[in-house]
């Protein structure tokens, strides 16, 4: 339950973050993120906070599959997921890009009141008022974080650069694990795979926050993934991955194998480092 506030504190401390407006006008960004603070003030006031329907967090480190399984939650629920406004903690504001999959994609949508909203990283945990649950999705460590850093990585390739994503992907697990929340989750392999057991386990969860469930046998990755507004890296990760001495690829993977399996038993290191 939210507690009341002063309104003039709330503006007072109300924090400004930058858009994805392109101006280099600081006084522009910051006037126009102060007006969205003051409409979404009045929007609840008014008792209009959509917010407050969402459930859970879609959380995943970066090219971990959070947008095929965004489109697979609108699709079997007919309910919309935020966007993460370039993976800042705030909601996903008015002005961002990053919008619902289904105003990419023809997906038959029941209600626009968002069901659960993505994540890449937090500020803090309980930015919505209270705590959601968790849909986490977990790909190879190695493979998402040179997916992530690709352009980085092949202008100069740095243990250095992959050791600090990797304490970025471990703060995702950190949360997960500490929460008491409802949690579950999807590995990115499976997902790809268009495993049932998958499937079925989303609909699962997705049956403690909606009664309409779509029973669809099948749900085509391919339309999810054309709708992605940047261009896949597979080939380009692929080709790094290959050039890589074996040495240095074995001694990463089993670092990496062994800091989860230690810190993070509810993770299934074989499944997540199967290749």
């Amino acid at each position: 339950m939210h507690s009341k506030k002063n309104p003039k504190r709330d503006v007072d401390n109300y924090k400004y973050s930058k858009l994805y407006i392109y101006s280099e006008d600081f006084y522009f960004r910051k006037y126009l993120n102060y007006a969205e603070f003051l409409i979404r003030k009045f929007i609840k006031y008014l008792g209009f906070d959509i917010y407050k329907t969402v459930k859970f967090y879609i959380l995943s480190y970066p090219r971990s599959g959070n947008h095929l399984v965004r489109f697979l939650i609108e699709s079997l629920s007919g309910q919309p997921t935020l966007g993460a406004q370039n993976g800042k903690s705030e909601f996903a504001t008015i002005f961002s890009i990053d919008k619902p999959i289904y105003k990419k994609i023809n997906i038959k949508i029941n209600t626009k009141k968002p069901i659960g909203i993505k994540r890449h990283h937090f500020d803090k945990y309980n930015e919505t008022g209270f705590e959601l649950d968790l849909l986490l999705i977990l790909r190879n460590p190695i493979e998402a974080i040179f997916s992530h850093k690709i352009n980085q990585l092949t202008e100069k390739f740095d243990i250095q650069i992959i050791n600090d994503e990797f304490k970025k992907y471990c703060e995702l697990l950190k949360i997960y694990h500490s929460s008491n929340k409802n949690k579950i989750i999807f590995y990115y392999s499976d997902l790809i795979e268009n495993d049932k057991n998958t499937l079925q386990n989303l609909k699962n969860f997705l049956k403690n926050y909606s009664f309409d469930i779509k029973n669809l046998d099948t749900l085509s990755n391919d339309i999810a993934f054309n709708s992605l507004e940047r261009e896949s890296q597979t080939i380009n990760v692929h080709n790094l991955l290959d050039s890589i001495d074996d040495k240095i690829y074995k001694n990463l993977e089993n670092q990496f194998y062994q800091d989860i399996k230690k810190s993070f038993p509810l993770v299934n290191t074989d499944k997540l480092f199967s290749r």
